[in-house]
């Protein structure tokens, strides 16, 4: 283990939420790590669906994890947390990581003490924390701001860190949080489907965003003989065909018309619902990622035959994250068509602008210090 002095530097650029569709690159104050704590110097990081949420005034956070809408702190929530940093300085007991270590940041420290991480679903802790998302984090949180990795450096949990492997690149590691998505998602079909998702299976996935192709990739890997989307988007239709997922523009395409043993659908609109449901297999399995507060009534005959409809929520810490940190070195989950523009974090908040105004454009942005 290798050892650093306290950083003379106490701020640090970083891009701050300060009110909706207003951000700003400010100098804030960066305290030295404390117990179990590393101070980590960005690589990269990527822009998330979920802070184009915030961009707007959303609080995804909350949604997601205490299933209402709260106050987004403004002026103190750091935005990023798909990130691949390098270890600056280790706080006091840290002996598991080396000054100079290139890590992957799991994004979400789970409590640890309730009841839903006692038995073992720490994706459904409702007490965690999260990096780049201002929530969570308990009450009488006394720093300035809360962390966020859209920055030139920032404080995390060290057992959140996992070292990457020699020579893997840091702008495709900085997308291990996504993958981890995918990963616990064809896992949840695989427990849900009474015959699992072994060799054979017939999968499609609904919207081809950066989490519908890694779940296509995922399932690919696993076995699946055939791997279908359906995305009206260019960009993702030329994303999807460089990763080798055919990939139909609606689902009326001949493509698309076969029965599928798992749907995924990262859309959740009562149209790709439905049309998930048309495609379903007796015996199959949809899974909503983005389930919303519209109701959709399913018909009851829908789901017949035995076919099951479920929810995926997060990924579970760390195995799933560690999964995707191999899938993305080995370059099984192949992450580099993804990225299409790497911006400076200066130029950050024009980004953010650009990217509400043309989602279309960009598949995946990547910020750098």
């Amino acid at each position: 283990m290798t050892t650093a002095t306290s950083a003379a530097k106490t701020t640090t650029r970083a891009l701050v939420l300060c009110a909706p569709e207003t951000l700003s690159v400010d100098e804030v104050p960066l305290p030295a790590p404390g117990p179990s704590e590393v101070l980590l110097e960005t690589l990269a990081c990527g822009v998330c669906g979920s802070d184009l949420r915030y961009y707007v005034g959303d609080n995804p956070w909350s949604q997601h994890t205490l299933g209402r809408q709260e106050p987004v702190d403004w002026g103190r929530t750091i935005l990023g947390h798909e990130v691949c940093a390098r270890v600056a300085e280790l706080g006091p007991g840290v002996t598991t990581l080396s000054v100079g270590d290139v890590v992957a940041v799991l994004p979400s420290y789970p409590c640890g003490r309730c009841a839903e991480c006692a038995s073992g679903n720490r994706n459904l802790c409702k007490e965690v924390s999260h990096l780049g998302h201002g929530g969570g984090w308990p009450a009488g949180y006394d720093r300035s701001h809360f962390p966020g990795a859209m920055a030139d450096r920032f404080l995390y949990f060290a057992e959140s860190c996992f070292p990457i492997p020699a020579g893997a690149s840091p702008d495709e590691l900085a997308l291990t949080d996504l993958v981890a998505v995918a990963v616990h998602a064809v896992k949840r079909a695989a427990r849900v489907r009474a015959r699992g998702l072994g060799a054979g299976t017939r999968v499609l996935v609904v919207g081809c965003g950066q989490v519908g192709l890694s779940i296509a990739q995922v399932a690919r890997a696993q076995g699946a003989s055939s791997v279908r989307g359906i995305d009206p988007g260019a960009t993702a239709q030329a994303v999807a065909a460089a990763v080798k997922v055919p990939c139909a523009s609606w689902p009326e395409d001949e493509a698309t018309r076969d029965d599928f043993d798992a749907v995924f659908d990262t859309v959740c609109t009562p149209e790709t619902i439905q049309a998930a449901l048309d495609r379903l297999a007796a015996g199959g399995v949809l899974v909503l990622l983005a389930p919303h507060e519209m109701n959709y009534g399913i018909p009851p005959l829908a789901v017949g035959g035995e076919r099951a409809v479920t929810t995926s929520c997060n990924f579970d810490p760390p195995e799933d994250f560690e999964e995707a940190v191999r899938l993305i070195a080995d370059r099984i989950v192949d992450v580099r068509p993804y990225i299409t523009r790497r911006v400076p974090l200066d130029d950050a908040p024009a980004a953010f602008a650009h990217l509400h105004a043309n989602r279309e454009t960009d598949f995946k942005v990547i910020i750098t210090p």
